[in-house]
């Protein structure tokens, strides 16, 4: 895979994904000032199918990570959280939040390679219509990923 700088071998005796989704997702709405979405969710997966480390591969080209596709029992489990808010007219603020624990059942310990947690903030500044620009805007916003654990 010359994007991920990395040799990634299949397994074509592999089963198809199956799994249960469940999914809870929460809307409020203060007048037309103030948003917010909470969703939950939770995914329970037979044969769930990832990349596992499996040390070196030596090739022509040079020595690179090898990544197996492999199968086990997961759970995915998280949230994410979107609240919009209007400061003012003409400032718009929003925040955003991530959380995912992801867990490999089969070896009880936690899933390689899964996004890590973060969270946002965003601040838009929308201009006034002038000439032909219309719905002109500045957006200044922060992003803090978490570590990985």
């Amino acid at each position: 895979h010359h994007g991920a700088g990395a040799v990634e071998r299949g397994d074509s005796t592999l089963s198809a994904e199956n799994g249960i989704k469940s999914v809870l997702s929460f809307d409020y709405v203060a007048s037309n000032r103030t948003r917010a979405n909470l969703t939950l969710y939770h995914h329970h997966f037979e044969n769930f199918i990832y990349k596992k480390p499996g040390g070196i591969d030596r090739t022509i080209r040079g020595t690179f990570p090898l990544l197996l596709y492999t199968q086990a029992r997961a759970q995915l489990t998280g949230a994410d959280l979107n609240v919009e808010y209007q400061i003012l007219p003409f400032l718009r603020g929003e925040t955003k939040a991530s959380y995912l624990r992801a867990w490999n059942l089969d070896e009880d310990e936690p899933l390689i390679f899964m996004p890590a947690n973060r969270f946002s903030q965003a601040l838009t500044y929308q201009f006034k219509d002038f000439g032909n620009i219309s719905q002109g805007f500045l957006t200044a916003s922060v992003q803090h990923v978490f570590e990985q654990t």
